[in-house]
């Protein structure tokens, strides 16, 4: 069985303002056209008018809230039937997020930080917080020279019924630290190139093994998986990002 700690969260301890998702949340829909295809697109999204001092936060902050609308929230092939009516939309998508006592949890856990400075935080250590972050860093496929489709992603299978417990705040935060240090001076952050570096170097030693394309990926990607969990200047990225944005971080992090 696994330990979810982080959803250890009584009733009580959910702030009146994180009860009620309609003032902070929507979901957009609309038609997209890609050359001669039309398809409705549908994206969860902050409202622009989220109000107060949370509000203020997740406009400033929302990369970890939209972490958690569009991994921990159900809006895809649900609504689409409805469309173009996007006031039932809407009602029928929030009244959703109020009943998930899930996304409720990690909405609470997010917003706290905000609205209450001094209320007791989850810790985790370092070690802890590289093995999520290096989950991020994904080699998706293998292409018809062997070489490997890698990506810094969300939305595939990193992430996915790998960890004992529930990391998704820490989740929500490396997905915002990750991308907002993505890019240095306009150039690509060391740990990309780090990144790219340990797939050539997994391309080169199992080539000379190659057995059946599965087994090769699975090996690169385990690799940069260990690889990027190590990663020094990952970590200086991360740790760096921490210590500037502590305050309203839903965790503090141990050495």
């Amino acid at each position: 069985m696994k330990y979810y700690y982080m959803l250890a969260i009584a009733a009580i301890t959910l702030s009146a303002s994180a009860q009620n998702p309609v003032s902070y949340f929507r979901l957009e829909m609309k038609y997209y056209i890609e050359g001669k295809e039309k398809y409705l697109g549908t994206s969860p999204e902050i409202r622009n008018d989220a109000p107060g001092v949370l509000g203020e936060g997740m406009r400033k902050y929302p990369r970890r809230f939209r972490f958690i609308l569009v991994n921990r929230s159900k809006f895809q092939n649900i609504y689409e039937n409805l469309y173009p009516d996007t006031a039932q939309i809407n009602r029928l998508y929030t009244q959703s997020l109020s009943a998930d006592t899930s996304f409720m949890g990690y909405f609470s856990e997010l917003s706290l930080p905000f609205q209450n400075p001094n209320y007791k935080k989850i810790s985790i250590d370092t070690k802890e917080l590289m093995l999520v972050a290096s989950r991020f860093f994904y080699c998706e496929s293998v292409k018809s020279d062997s070489t490997i489709n890698a990506y810094v992603c969300v939305n595939l299978n990193g992430l996915r019924n790998v960890f004992d417990k529930d990391y998704t705040l820490i989740e929500a935060f490396c997905f915002e630290a990750i991308f907002e240090s993505f890019r240095r001076d306009g150039k690509p952050a060391q740990f990309m190139s780090n990144f790219k570096s340990y797939i050539n170097e997994a391309e080169k030693n199992e080539k000379s093994i190659f057995k059946d394309k599965l087994s090769y990926l699975e090996k690169i990607r385990q690799y940069c998986f260990d690889q990027m969990a190590n990663d020094t200047e990952l970590k200086k990225a991360l740790i760096s990002y921490y210590q500037l944005h502590k305050s309203n971080l839903p965790f503090e992090l141990l050495d």
